[in-house]
């Protein structure tokens, strides 16, 4: 990812009304409010979202548009949860410039 400590949650994207932006923000991750409030209706969100299409469930209302990878895993809760969600344990160390083993589970609570 670009900028492993900047949170799309607590940053406002440079324009929500384009949706191609928003997903370059975001590392090409997208919830479904944003998608809406980028003026994908409701059919042209489900498309992208069936087998085969571009776009992939991470977490509930969370997409994104190619393969993820650990960081991407990462950042799909705070999108999905919102205020209050933080990084914990290995991967929140991870996103602070510490050396740690990769984990196969991202662990983040929401205070």
């Amino acid at each position: 990812m670009a900028n492993p400590t900047a949170s799309p949650v607590n940053a406002k994207a440079p324009d929500q009304g384009d949706l191609h932006r928003t997903l370059r923000w975001q590392e090409h991750m997208v919830s479904q409010a944003q998608a809406l409030s980028c003026r994908v209706t409701p059919e042209a969100f489900r498309r992208r979202i069936v087998a085969d299409r571009p776009w992939q469930r991470l977490v509930p209302s969370t997409h994104f548009t190619g393969t993820p990878m650990l960081p991407h895993m990462e950042i799909a809760p705070l999108l999905y949860t919102g205020q209050g969600c933080v990084i914990t344990r290995l991967a929140g160390l991870r996103r602070h410039g510490i050396r740690v083993l990769a984990a196969a589970m991202v662990t983040e609570a929401v205070l």
